[in-house]
């Protein structure tokens, strides 16, 4: 699951959909998926 959104979030980036990751505050600036654990 983990991965997936990883890749997913990396897809999004590189096709400059970036709200997403934005509005969550989940990109860093390496364009990689921060997802905060519980």
């Amino acid at each position: 699951m983990l991965q997936e959104l990883l890749s997913i979030c990396k897809m999004l980036r590189k096709t400059g959909y970036t709200s997403i990751g934005v509005m969550l505050s989940h990109l860093d600036l390496d364009g990689d998926c921060k997802i905060p654990l519980p």
